[in-house]
């Protein structure tokens, strides 16, 4: 088995690459959701 340590480095880059991904990951479900919204009830 393998293991990992992070140490005492900080994750600045990737608390920012997170935050970013949560930033585009929730644009998608409201445009998602938006769609949803409009078709709801619509026959295909």
């Amino acid at each position: 088995m393998r293991t990992a340590r992070l140490g005492l480095r900080r994750l600045d880059d990737e608390m920012t690459w997170i935050a970013r991904y949560q930033a585009m990951l929730n644009a998608r479900l409201d445009r998602l959701g938006a769609l949803l919204d409009r078709t709801q009830g619509e026959e295909t």
